[in-house]
């Protein structure tokens, strides 16, 4: 039954995503059209700086549905609503703490850190401010989004996400309309945005979840558990943060706002790609929490297993052929003219840390389901925070920008192996299970077909026509393959019964 719920929960977001990714790409080109590569280059590195903020973000992200999910988990409504209103005042303090601290050092950071065209300067102000306002808006949400999670309403949620992405089609034709700096528009527009989203999150929540109607509620050992929660989740998403925003600015200091541009470009690809597997993590998450909560640990841990792997193969039959065709499909989307060298190694290189950071999410909930963070956190962060000083002295030494993805490639492929074997020490989970139920059955069904499509590919010279008939041949390959040596016996009768239930159920009406 709960097998059923994540996979109707997984298809809910996975419609979302499709209907999101169109519009996504859509508004991408012409956002790069009305702007120009310089304005877009310029917006991506000053939000980006706001983005630092983000280790504040996944920190609180990441705890609130933690705590949320775990005390509906143990069925205890009394404890959830505690702990929605504590975190509801956390939140608010925090929220009015970063505003005036940004504000303060909004000038220094703007003038004096940013490499920024000076008849840009003053825009670039304003597009801080908003970034700023935009952010704390978001930050307000985390209760409301996580809340909407742990109770997995996954179709609201992928609802709301549509018509996220509609408004800022809308917001995009008035940006065309404007008179005003294109620039300074758009930044205000994404900040209404957020506002108008947060609106309809607060609202919804209010009205039809249990438990998340703010009571003041405050308690010390609450308040002490989250604290120490928080801190060592934030400790590993400053490191997370640092390195992928940190990235972009390092680039920005060596080689200015083009290279900036030609980054974001393959961030957009990266997160449109990645979220066949997020979204797909996001219906599995709460379910290894709640598991967790009420001491179904074997259950637990083969939602494990079994969602690493299933998470790489949904990343995998999207990511590899775009790897192998990143030219012609940027050509498609953006146009020749702003499809350029860089922007094709940036996005091949930021597909393949994907490939290996898709590992990572279901070993970090599963720590963060036991609360056994600090550890795991401590090792993790201070292994990732080698990337940017080695990231800034190859650019000292000459080395291209695309180097900065080869290292950062290298680190999360060690990070993963301690991953694994922390989580073994920590919580139980098998390395030679692990071996077995995950990376077995993705090397084996996966390699001989991907090197004889790096080979075909390499050597060959595809027109526009070939070049979509590869996309398709390789994918059934690789979904033959899957079916054939990638899943067991048992899993394959559980995917037979679950088609068999939807065919039937559509027959019948």
């Amino acid at each position: 039954m709960r097998n059923s719920h994540i996979a109707k929960n997984t298809i809910a977001l996975y419609v979302r995503m499709i209907l999101v990714t169109g519009i996504s790409l859509y508004t991408s080109r012409i956002i790069i059209n009305i702007l120009g590569l310089e304005d877009f280059g310029i917006y991506n590195v000053v939000a980006g700086v706001v983005g630092l903020l983000g280790i504040l973000n996944g920190a609180l992200i990441s705890a609130t549905q933690r705590f949320l999910t775990f005390e509906l988990g143990k069925n205890d409504l009394k404890a959830f609503q505690e702990t929605y209103s504590m975190l509801v005042i956390i939140f608010l303090a925090l929220s009015f703490v970063i505003l005036i601290i940004s504000i303060i050092t909004s000038h220094w950071i703007v003038f004096n850190i940013l490499v920024i065209p000076s008849s840009k300067l003053s825009v670039s102000l304003w597009i801080y401010y908003f970034a700023i306002v935009s952010f704390v808006i978001n930050l307000l949400t985390i209760p409301f989004i996580s809340s909407i999670i742990a109770y997995e309403k996954m179709n609201f949620y992928a609802y709301l996400s549509l018509i996220e992405a509609i408004l800022k089609v809308a917001l995009i034709f008035l940006l065309n309309l404007s008179q005003t700096d294109k620039l300074f528009t758009y930044g205000l527009l994404m900040m209404i945005a957020s506002f108008i989203i947060f609106s309809i999150y607060y609202v919804y929540s209010y009205k039809f979840l249990e438990g998340c109607k703010y009571r003041f509620f405050w308690s010390k050992s609450i308040f002490n558990k989250l604290l120490s929660y928080i801190s060592w989740n934030l400790f590993g998403s400053i490191t997370n943060v640092l390195n992928i925003q940190g990235q972009s600015i390092i680039l920005n200091i060596f080689f200015g706002p083009t290279i900036n541009a030609a980054k974001a470009i393959a961030d957009k690809i990266n997160t449109i790609v990645y979220s066949f597997s997020n979204n797909f993590y996001m219906a599995v998450r709460p379910q290894i929490v709640k598991r967790y909560a009420s001491g179904e640990f074997d259950s637990m841990y083969s939602l494990v297993y079994r969602s690493s792997k299933y998470s790489f193969y949904l990343l995998f039959l999207i990511a590899f052929p775009l790897i192998l065709t990143i030219k012609p499909v940027l050509t498609i989307w953006l146009g020749a003219k702003n499809v350029s060298e860089d922007t094709i190694t940036f996005s091949q290189l930021i597909l393949i840390f994907s490939l290996i950071n898709v590992f990572e999410q279901p070993i970090t909930v599963l720590m963060q389901a036991s609360g056994n963070i600090k550890n795991y956190q401590l090792k993790i962060g201070l292994g990732s925070l080698l990337f940017l000083p080695i990231c800034y002295s190859i650019f000292k030494l000459g080395a291209p920008p695309y180097f900065s993805m080869i290292i950062l490639i290298l680190i999360f492929f060690l990070l993963q192996i301690i991953r694994i074997l922390i989580a073994e020490k920590e919580t139980g989970l098998s390395v030679p299970k692990y071996y077995k139920l995950v990376v077995l059955p993705i090397i084996i069904p996966l390699t001989p077909i991907s090197v004889i499509s790096l080979f075909i590919y390499k050597y060959t010279h595809p027109s526009f026509i070939l070049t979509i008939t590869f996309l398709i041949v390789i994918t059934i390959a690789n979904l033959i393959s899957i079916w054939l040596l990638g899943l067991s016996d048992d899993e394959k009768n559980k995917l037979r019964c679950y088609l068999n239930k939807i065919w039937e159920n559509k027959i019948s009406k």
